[in-house]
């Protein structure tokens, strides 16, 4: 309404244009749609759902209750290193069944399937890895704490250690980092790399449609009409 969109055929390419952007960054796109506009969206509405349907990897579409349920499982899930010989480490998933486990640059002695960004999907919780780097991010002592944190909470397996050498990604910083520019140093590193993903089921993004009930007067709910 308060852009002026009066072509249900625009709202469906625009919606579609934000899915493929979030697609890209793995990221959720959550549209809320009044009720009283499903006349006029539902058109868009559908297509984005057919849309959706359609990538691989796969989008998750989900109730937002099922998202805000997975996230509390996701943040109880954790991925262990142990070393198993020189070059050699075994790796399992301490938490959820679902969870998306990827893996890039290494050799596994499991099966797994080609995902997305050059990583596989493995397709087990515990497996092998044989690596002349130790796959993970090691931080010097003096990172703080939150850009490990901020870097756990992205999947990767983070180490305190003075040995850069040994890991497939070092990090050594005194300030606060972006984010973003650090999970893409690491993952053009062509180190190997080990990442707990954050959808379930090998999935690369989540859609999620919701309603709106507005607690409003009658007499306001007019003025919405007014105002556009």
């Amino acid at each position: 309404d308060r852009l002026g969109v009066r072509d249900r055929f625009k709202i469906a390419s625009i919606w579609e244009a934000i899915l493929k952007k979030s697609y890209e960054r793995g990221e959720l796109f959550t549209i809320q749609l009044h009720h009283e506009r499903i006349g006029f969206c539902g058109t868009a509405l559908i297509q984005v759902l057919e849309r959706a349907s359609s990538f691989q990897p796969q989008i998750w579409i989900a109730q937002l209750k099922d998202i805000a349920d997975w996230v509390i499982e996701l943040k109880a899930t954790e991925l262990k290193l142990d070393r198993y010989g020189e070059g050699r480490f075994k790796v399992r998933v301490d938490g959820s069944k679902r969870a998306s486990v990827l893996v890039k640059n290494a050799k596994i002695n499991v099966a797994s399937k080609a995902w997305a960004d050059g990583y596989h999907l493995i397709e087990k919780n515990e497996f092998e890895v044989d690596s002349d780097t130790i796959p993970a991010v090691g931080v010097s002592p003096i990172t703080p704490d939150g850009v490990v944190s901020k870097l756990r909470d992205e999947g990767f397996i983070v180490e305190v250690t003075d040995s850069p050498n040994r890991y497939s990604f070092y990090l050594d910083v005194e300030d606060r980092e972006n984010l973003g520019d650090l999970v893409n140093a690491i993952e053009e590193s062509g180190k190997p790399i080990i990442r707990l993903w954050r959808w379930p089921d090998g999935a690369r993004s989540a859609l999620s449609c919701t309603g709106d009930i507005d607690s409003i007067t009658i007499i306001d709910f007019a003025r919405r009409f007014v105002e556009v």
